[in-house]
C-alpha cells in the first residue's frame, strides 16, 4: 500500500495512473478496508482537480465508493467538497455522477452548519448555470431548514428551473426568517408581495389546523380514558380482608397493563386525521404563490372561508371492537398479565399493603367522577359538534347507546377470566418474591466482599474541530518580501488556530523556507519563528535537504539575529528534534568553502552538550571530519577546543587512529585534547537489555495467550464476549503475564475504529474495571521492548478506565517526555492526552517536569488547547 501510495502523490501522470489502477484492485479484492479508508481518500483529494481527464474521472469513482462503503471510517470528508463540487462543472457524465452522490452522502450524513458555509459562496459566485442546478436540486431533496437569504436572489433568476428548485427550499425555511431576509435584501415588488401573502395564507392554514386538532385531541383522549376506567372499576371482584393484599397486587398489575393499553389505543386516533389531510391538500402550493402569473383572488378566497373538521362518528361495530380491543387481551392472554406480575419488586408489594385501606374509597370515587367526567364530556362534544346538522347528532347518540350496552355485555364475559387470572398472579408473585429476596442477600454479600470500584471512567477526552484551511501552500522564491511577510503571517494563523492539521508538516516547512530566503531583514524574525514551531510540531519534516536549509540559515544570521528570541529557539528546536550527526554535518558542509569555522563552532559545542549522552554513537566519518574541521582554527577558539576535548575522549579509539595519520603541526594539537590514560586501545562494552519475553512453562497459558492476541488484532470484527471470557481463565502470575496480556487488550483499542469504539465504550470500561484497575499496567511505559504503535491504544485506554490506574501516575512524567521526545508530531498528541488523563487524576501539571524543556512546555501547552474535557 505504501508503494501505491507513493506512486499517486508523485509526478508523472503514468505513475499516478498507475498507482490509481492498482487501488481500484486493491479496494475490489478486500472486503474491508476500514484502516486504509482515511488514507486513500487524503490521497485522492488533491487528485480530483487533477488537468488529467482519467486521473479525475478514476479518482471520482473511487471517491463515491468510499463514500458509500466506508464513509464513518473517513475523518474529514469536508476537504474535499470544493474539489467535488467543482466536479459538477465537467462534461464527463460520470464524473458529474460521482459528484452528485458524494455531494448529496455529505449533506445528508453531516451537519449542515458544518458544509453551508461552502456551498452558500459558490451559489453566491458561481456563474455556471448547471452547477447552480445541481446544487439546487440536492438542497431541494433535503428536509431541514436553510437560511433563506441567499435564495431570495435565484427567485428573479429567468431560468424556470431555477426558480422553481429554489421554491421548494423556501417552502421550508419559517415565515420568521424569510420576513428578516426580506428586509435586509432588496427584491422586485411583484416577488416581495407574493412572498408576503404566501406566507399569511400559509400562517392562518397552520393556526386552523392546530386548533381543530388540539380539540379532537383533548376529546378523542377524555373519550377512551373514560371507557378505561368504566373497565377497570365495573368488573372489580369482592375480596375478604384476608385476601386484599393479594387482590391490590393484582389491581396494581391490571393498572399497569391499562396504561400500556391507553399507549397502543392511542394510534386508533390516526384513523380521524386523515379526514383533515385531504382537505389540507387543496391549500396553495408556493410554486403557485411565486409565479406572478397566479390569480391571488385564490389565495383571498381561501384566507376567507374558515377551515372546518367534521368528526365522524364510528358506527356500532367499530364502537364494539374498540371496546373489546381494551378489555379481551388482558382476559384472555392470561400470561402476559403472569408474567407481568413476576417482575414487581419488593417495594411495590409495600407499596400495595399500605393503600390496602384506601382501596375501597377509591373504587367509590372513580365510580362517581366516571359519571361526572362521562357528562362533561358529552357537554364538550355537544358544544364542538353544535355547528353540525340535526341529523348528525341523533346518529351520535345512537351510536353512544349501543357503546353502553356494548359494555355491559362485555362484563359477564371478562369476570370469569379475571378470576382465574388473579389466582395464577397471586401464586406466582409469592414464589417470585421468595426468589427476589434470596437474589438480594446473595448480590449485598457479594458488594459486600468486592473492592469498590470506580464505575465511571475519569472523563472523555474530545478533540476540538479543526478549522477549515486559510490558504494553499505555494513556492514564495519569486515573490516580493512584502509577499513573503503577508504569507508568513497567515502561516502563523492557522498554527495558533489548529487549522495546520490539514497539511503536510514537509510541505509546510518547505513552503516556510521558500519565503524566508533569499534573506531579508523584515522577513527573516518571522520566518524563523514559523519554522521553529513547524519543527516542533512536525520533527519528521526535517529531511536532509531541509535539515541542510535551516542550519545554513543559522550560521547566516547568528550574528545579526543572536540575540533574538526567534533565532534562539529555532536553534532549540533544531538541537532538540533534528538528528545530532546530520545536523554537525551540515554545519561542517556549509562552511567548508571558508576552509575554517567561522559561525559553526558555538552551534556545534551546543549540539554535541545536549546531547552528549548520544556522542558516543557517531559514526567513524563524523568523527574524523569534526578533527579535520575544527583544527583548522587558527588560533583555536574556546569552543572549538571543548569539541575537540569532548570528541578525543569519548572516541578515543578514532582519534588516535586518525592522530598517526597527521603531520607535526597536527599532531601538536590533538596531543592536548587526547589524554595519556586513554591513548591504548580499550574494547568497546555492549550494553545487554534484559529480554522482557518469558517462555511460559505452561504450554496451555502460552496457547491461551495467543488466543487472545489474535482476537484482540481483529479489530471491529473482535468478540468481546470472547475476550473477556480469555481474560477470565488466562492466570497472570506476575507482572511481566500482566504486561503481556495488557499488550494484548490494547492492541484492540489501536485496531478498532472511531465508531465502533463508540459503541462498544461502556463494555471496554468493564474489562479494564474488572481486569486492568491496577496501577502497574501503566509501567508497561518502562519496559524496554515496549511498542511505541501501542501509543494510540494506550490514550484511549487512560480515558476509559478507573482512576485507582493513575496511583501514582506522575512518576511517569518522566518517561512519557523521553517517548514525547523521540516520536513523530501525530504521536505526540497522544503523549499530551495520557498526560491529561493522568493530570485529571493527580493533580500535577505534566508541564511542572523540571527536566522539560522551554520550547517543549510551550507547544505541550498549545497541543493541550486543542482538547476540553468534559
Amino acid at each position: 500500500m505504501e508503494q501505491i501510495l507513493q506512486q499517486i502523490n508523485g509526478k508523472s501522470v503514468t505513475g499516478i495512473i498507475y498507482g490509481l489502477v492498482n487501488i481500484t484492485d486493491f479496494v475490489k479484492t478486500n472486503q474491508s478496508i476500514r484502516d486504509e479508508a482515511n488514507i486513500i481518500f487524503e490521497s485522492l483529494t488533491p487528485k480530483l482537480v487533477h488537468n488529467h481527464y482519467k486521473i479525475r474521472s478514476i479518482s471520482f469513482a473511487l471517491v463515491e465508493y468510499l463514500f458509500i462503503q466506508n464513509f464513518e471510517d473517513i475523518e474529514n470528508p469536508l476537504i474535499a467538497l470544493s474539489n467535488l463540487i467543482f466536479g459538477l462543472q465537467s462534461v464527463n457524465k460520470l464524473i458529474v455522477r460521482s459528484a452528485k452522490i458524494s455531494i448529496r452522502i455529505i449533506t445528508q450524513k453531516i451537519p449542515y452548519k458544518l458544509w453551508w458555509k461552502d456551498i452558500e459562496t459558490v451559489l453566491e459566485t458561481t456563474k455556471s448555470k448547471e452547477c447552480e442546478l445541481k446544487l439546487l436540486k440536492i438542497l431541494s431533496q433535503l428536509n431541514i431548514e436553510l437560511p433563506a437569504k441567499p435564495f431570495l436572489k435565484k427567485l428573479e433568476s429567468p431560468d424556470k428551473k431555477v426558480r422553481e428548485r429554489t421554491q421548494i427550499i423556501l417552502s421550508r425555511c419559517t415565515k420568521d426568517d424569510v420576513l428578516r431576509a426580506l428586509s435586509k435584501y432588496k427584491v422586485n415588488y411583484s416577488t416581495y408581495r407574493s412572498v408576503c401573502e404566501y406566507l399569511d395564507n400559509q400562517h392562518d392554514i397552520i393556526a386552523s389546523r392546530s386548533k381543530v386538532q388540539s380539540n379532537l385531541e383533548q376529546t378523542d383522549a377524555t373519550k377512551n380514558l373514560n371507557e378505561r376506567q368504566r373497565f377497570l372499576y365495573i368488573d372489580h371482584p369482592k375480596l375478604n380482608e384476608n385476601d386484599m393484599d393479594e387482590n391490590m397486587s393484582v389491581s396494581l398489575g391490571l393498572l399497569s397493563s391499562s396504561t400500556n393499553l391507553l399507549s397502543i389505543d392511542s394510534k386508533d386516533d390516526k384513523v380521524d386525521l386523515n379526514s383533515r389531510d385531504q382537505r389540507i391538500k387543496n391549500k396553495p402550493s408556493i410554486q403557485d404563490v411565486f409565479d406572478e402569473e397566479t390569480n391571488l383572488n385564490t389565495i383571498e378566497n381561501a384566507k376567507s372561508k374558515p377551515v372546518q373538521k367534521e368528526n365522524p362518528q364510528p358506527t356500532q361495530p367499530e364502537i364494539e371492537n374498540k371496546f373489546y380491543s381494551s378489555s379481551s387481551p388482558r382476559a384472555s392472554d392470561e400470561e402476559d398479565v403472569i408474567s407481568v406480575k413476576s417482575a414487581q419488586s419488593k417495594s411495590s408489594i409495600a407499596s400495595a399493603l399500605s393503600n390496602k385501606s384506601n382501596h375501597e374509597n377509591q373504587s367509590v370515587k372513580s365510580n362517581a367522577s366516571l359519571t361526572k367526567e362521562k357528562n362533561e364530556d358529552k357537554s364538550s362534544v355537544s358544544s364542538r359538534l353544535s355547528m353540525k346538522s340535526q341529523h348528525s347528532e341523533s346518529q351520535k347518540s345512537q351510536s353512544r347507546k349501543s357503546a353502553l350496552q356494548s359494555d355491559a355485555s362485555s362484563v359477564s364475559s371478562v369476570k370469569s377470566k379475571n378470576s382465574y387470572l388473579e389466582k395464577q398472579s397471586i401464586r406466582s408473585i409469592i414464589s417470585d418474591h421468595k426468589e427476589n429476596e434470596e437474589k438480594i442477600k446473595s448480590e449485598i454479600s457479594e458488594s459486600q466482599s468486592e473492592n469498590h470500584i470506580t464505575k465511571e471512567p475519569i472523563g472523555r477526552l474530545v478533540k476540538k474541530q479543526v478549522k477549515s484551511p486559510l490558504f494553499n501552500l505555494r513556492d514564495l522564491t519569486n515573490c516580493t518580501w512584502l509577499e513573503r511577510l503577508t504569507f508568513l503571517d497567515v502561516i502563523s494563523k492557522s498554527l495558533d488556530d489548529g487549522s495546520y492539521q490539514n497539511y503536510d508538516g514537509t510541505e509546510m516547512l518547505e513552503c516556510a523556507l521558500s519565503g524566508a530566503l533569499p534573506l531579508h531583514r523584515k522577513v527573516v524574525d518571522t520566518a524563523m519563528d514559523i519554522i521553529s514551531r513547524i519543527i516542533v510540531l512536525f520533527p519528521e519534516s526535517l529531511t536532509t535537504r531541509n535539515l541542510a536549509i535551516i542550519v545554513k540559515l543559522c550560521l547566516s544570521v547568528s550574528r545579526e539575529f543572536g540575540d533574538k528570541e526567534s533565532y534562539r529557539d529555532l536553534v532549540e528546536a533544531l538541537i532538540q528534534e533534528a538528528n545530532p550527526q546530520m545536523a554537525i554535518e551540515a554545519a561542517i558542509e556549509s562552511e567548508l568553502k571558508r576552509n575554517k569555522p567561522v559561525n559553526s563552532p558555538k552551534f556545534v559545542l551546543m549540539i554535541i552538550k545536549d546531547h552528549e549522552n548520544k556522542v558516543s554513537q557517531y559514526s567513524v566519518k563524523t568523527v574524523e571530519d569534526i578533527l579535520s574541521f575544527f583544527i583548522r582554527e587558527n588560533p583555536i577558539s574556546p569552543d572549538s577546543e571543548d569539541i575537540l576535548s569532548i570528541i578525543c575522549r569519548l572516541h578515543h579509539d578514532v582519534a588516535i587512529r586518525f592522530y598517526r595519520r597527521q603531520n607535526n603541526q597536527n599532531q601538536t594539537i590533538l596531543r592536548r585534547f587526547i589524554p595519556h590514560s586513554l591513548q591504548n586501545k580499550h574494547n568497546k562494552q555492549e550494553d545487554n537489555d534484559n529480554d522482557d519475553f518469558i517462555i511460559p512453562t505452561n504450554l496451555t497459558k502460552h496457547e491461551k495467550i495467543e488466543i487472545l492476541h489474535k482476537e484482540c488484532k481483529k479489530g471491529d470484527r473482535s468478540n468481546i464476549s470472547l475476550i473477556s471470557a480469555m481474560l477470565d481463565i488466562i492466570e497472570i502470575d506476575d507482572t511481566k503475564d500482566l504486561q503481556k496480556v495488557f499488550t494484548c487488550f490494547l492492541l484492540l483499542y489501536v485496531k478498532i475504529s472511531q465508531f465502533h469504539y463508540q459503541k462498544i465504550q461502556q463494555k471496554l470500561f468493564d474489562l479494564s474495571s474488572k481486569y486492568f484497575a491496577s496501577p502497574h499496567v501503566l509501567d508497561i511505559l518502562k519496559s524496554p521492548k515496549f511498542d511505541r504503535s501501542l501509543i494510540q491504544g494506550l490514550s484511549k485506554f487512560c480515558w476509559n478506565c478507573p482512576t485507582s490506574v493513575f496511583n501514582g501516575g506522575e512518576d511517569l512524567y518522566e518517561t512519557l517526555y523521553s517517548i514525547f521526545c523521540e516520536i513523530d508530531g501525530r504521536e505526540r498528541q497522544n503523549i499530551v492526552a495520557i498526560a491529561l488523563a493522568i493530570e485529571r487524576a493527580s493533580g500535577i501539571s505534566f508541564t511542572s517536569l523540571p527536566s522539560m524543556k522551554q520550547i517543549h512546555c510551550r507547544m505541550i501547552q498549545k497541543i493541550t488547547q486543542q482538547f476540553y474535557v468534559e
